[in-house]
């Protein structure tokens, strides 16, 4: 059974499937996602040259919905109040044979129609919504995580049933990930003090490094993302839950904030040199469609 499910950026949802209220009767170019390449043509060329790699356009998706319900009024009304674009962007969850695959940027182009005389009925409103997708990549829904334990039993993985977990090794080179989508993608590394300065992330299998001149006390913890709409640098006290942002303490001339190859990746995280004993590194693989 196919469900299209999208949370608002307060975290509200609207579900469309057979089972809901708000029927998915059909959608459009969910998948199709169209690539194209920046081209140079020189006087007198036949045809153009290719410049750099490939990348996805934006996309638009169009839902068609019949909204069945013995309170119509109230529950389109509802709809309209969780599809408010000026909430901001949301994500778009699609579930297909209980695989949940999800656009984690999207935003409401055109909330639901109104419909003609003849698509509506005492408890029926057929109608339609169009979502503006920016990031038509697919991702996980749950993160992929390693719990990284120096010296222990290389990973450990807390009990969390709604988590998957890459079933790989620790070295004294560093801990083994292996992003298995179709592209590159962001990661997200945790560990707490204390540790000494300077801090850094490497990935061992390109060379890129994330690098910190900064100490982490006991009690404190650092998170870095390195996903391109939310690059980030926190530090949070664990007593009290304050947050602050840490950018200032990046080492600019060393630092990447790079994402995971395709395929295997070699992680090394050091402080002042030594390995970090304890340390998460959570991702989402992400897919070119569905």
């Amino acid at each position: 059974m196919d469900k299209l499910i999208f949370i608002n950026a307060l975290g509200q949802t609207a579900e469309f499937s057979p089972a809901s209220k708000y029927r998915l009767v059909d959608v459009e170019d969910l998948g199709g996602n169209t690539a194209a390449v920046q081209t140079v043509s020189g006087p007198f060329q036949d045809g153009e040259s290719p410049v750099g790699g490939a990348y996805f356009n934006s996309k638009v998706l169009k839902v068609r919905t019949a909204v069945v319900s013995s309170t119509l009024a109230d529950d389109v009304r509802a709809l309209n109040n969780r599809l408010n674009p000026k909430l901001g962007s949301g994500q778009l969850v699609y579930e297909q044979d209980g695989v949940q695959r999800v656009l984690p940027r999207v935003g409401v182009r055109q909330l639901p129609t109104l419909p003609r005389r003849d698509n509506k009925y005492p408890g029926l409103q057929i109608s339609a919504v169009i979502f503006e997708v920016y990031d038509p990549l697919f991702a996980d829904y749950d993160y992929t995580t390693a719990e990284v334990e120096s010296g222990g039993d290389g990973l450990n993985f807390p009990v969390n049933i709604t988590d998957g977990f890459v079933f790989d090794y620790l070295n004294t080179e560093g801990v083994t990930v292996t992003n298995s989508g179709d592209v590159d993608c962001p990661v997200e590394v945790v560990f707490d003090g204390p540790v000494s300065a300077p801090v850094a992330v490497t990935n061992e299998t390109t060379g890129e490094q994330i690098v910190l001149g900064l100490a982490l006390l006991e009690g404190e913890r650092l998170t870095i993302t390195t996903d391109t709409d939310n690059t980030n640098v926190i530090k949070t006290d664990l007593d009290t839950g304050e947050t602050s942002v840490a950018f200032q303490y990046l080492d600019v001339a060393q630092t990447t904030f790079f994402k995971l190859r395709t395929g295997v990746n070699l992680l090394k995280i050091t402080a002042d040199g030594t390995n970090v004993e304890q340390a998460t590194v959570r991702f989402r693989q992400r897919y070119v469609g569905v």
